[in-house]
């Protein structure tokens, strides 16, 4: 959660400083579209970003959004150290494509519908402070 909220308050600092507001390139409809499509497909996404191209979720993160949002964070004053660390969780989980919900789809095909276990896993996991892209499944 922590990781999240950084890279929003990273890109809310970068994009809320552009001459022209995100809002006026990217409309509503695209918006919402984009939100829908996240929500479904995950990292694995293909939505269309601020200059009008469609594109891979985890593509715009890796190129565009991550640095946004270090520049961001950089510019709010957040030590080096800690912007490393956040932004290399949301890294690692752009690059293994293994996200809270991508692991708990992945679980459940692999041991059933049983969201008991699903939980009670999930919450050893979430114990030990290890990073969801680095769950086993």
């Amino acid at each position: 959660t922590m990781a999240n909220a950084a890279v929003f308050f990273g890109l809310v600092r970068m994009l809320g400083e552009r001459a022209e507001p995100p809002e006026q390139r990217l409309e509503f409809p695209s918006a919402r579209e984009n939100f829908y499509r996240a929500a479904k497909h995950d990292l694995e996404a293909n939505i269309c970003w601020l200059d009008g191209r469609i594109r891979p979720l985890a593509k715009l993160f890796r190129d565009e959004l991550l640095p946004l949002a270090r520049e961001g964070l950089q510019e709010l004053g957040c030590a080096p150290g800690d912007i490393d660390d956040v932004l290399g969780l949301i890294g690692g989980r752009v690059r293994t494509r293994q996200t809270g919900a991508a692991w708990q789809i992945a679980y459940a095909q692999a041991h059933g519908r049983d969201f008991s276990d699903l939980v009670q896993t999930y919450r050893k996991h979430q114990d030990r402070g290890t990073p969801v892209h680095q769950w086993p499944v």
